[in-house]
């Protein structure tokens, strides 16, 4: 971030809460976003899929546990973590820092990683990245 604001790197992506300070502050300027949609806090980026069709990227938080753990601690869990998710504050708070929070269970949550592992991989074939 310090070299971004410094000048000594053109562009970086990064989530939406370090930048956002920067960006309200005028330090920074917002030119796209990796997300399907645009950003209520970026009215005047892009996204990087009208540039790169096929690029979507976004950060989430979630919670995985072994195979084998036991249905009634995973309803537990999930039970847990949909009520704080679900709460007016923790929505609130991800809101200030530029998130968004959404509530998926274990097997919505399930589908959509596989279905970004899907689209991810045909972007990376398509580009032909490699790893060094």
């Amino acid at each position: 971030m310090a070299d971004l604001i410094g000048g000594k790197i053109d562009f970086m992506i990064d989530s939406i809460s370090p930048p956002l300070s920067h960006v309200r502050g005028g330090s920074l300027r917002a030119v796209a976003v990796t997300g399907e949609q645009p950003h209520p806090d970026f009215p005047d980026a892009v996204t990087l899929d009208s540039i790169v069709p096929g690029v979507i990227m976004t950060t989430w938080v979630g919670l995985g546990g072994p195979p084998d753990m036991p249905p009634p601690l995973v309803a537990y869990l999930t039970d847990a973590v949909r009520r704080t998710v679900s709460h007016p504050g923790f929505s609130e708070r991800i809101k200030e820092l530029g998130g968004q929070s959404a509530w998926l269970g274990p097997q919505d949550f399930a589908a959509a990683l596989s279905a970004e592992r899907t689209s991810i991989s045909a972007v990376i074939r398509s580009a032909n990245i490699r790893m060094e």
